[in-house]
């Protein structure tokens, strides 16, 4: 079962700043359902390691701060490494999240709002074609199409 959860304010940096604030466009304020096995993971992890408090962050340092670039993110590398993850930074797991929806057949107005994004082109950044894809894509429009009759056998042709 799919779980929904607001979008809070959240962290971002400027030129020399981390600012803790609302979204910066009204796309940003949205509600997103989780899958039910990311809500489950999700909620064990709130349970264990985030303290009550309504400004507590969902992912912190030890300490409860800020994870930060000069530190390698190594809170979340320890854990990434921990789950069998390769090499990754936490908003390449954004990126990811968007290529997957969109691998369901989101549409991009649905990305858009899924991702908080304003404009197509915002959420087109975070999408990657999948190499794979192209043969579902095919696969979808055949049976969107019909069944079509497979080419007849070199043997079969006339000749």
């Amino acid at each position: 079962m799919a779980t929904e959860g607001q979008i809070a304010p959240s962290p971002r940096r400027t030129a020399r700043y981390r600012v803790v604030g609302e979204p910066e466009t009204e796309a940003g304020h949205r509600t997103v359902t989780l899958p039910a096995a990311i809500a489950a993971v999700l909620e064990e992890h709130l349970e264990k390691h985030v303290p009550s408090s309504p400004d507590a962050l969902l992912f912190s340092t030890s300490s409860g701060g800020y994870l930060a670039r000069s530190n390698g993110n190594s809170p979340f590398r320890r854990a990434a490494d921990a789950i069998g993850l390769p090499p990754v930074r936490p908003n390449e797991l954004r990126h990811t999240g968007a290529t997957l929806a969109a691998a369901t057949g989101a549409t991009t107005k649905e990305l858009m709002r899924r991702l908080g994004h304003s404009s197509p082109a915002a959420a087109l950044l975070y999408q990657h074609a999948a190499d794979d894809r192209d043969a579902d894509i095919a696969r979808a429009r055949d049976a969107m199409l019909g069944a079509v009759t497979k080419p007849p056998d070199d043997n079969e042709r006339p000749g």
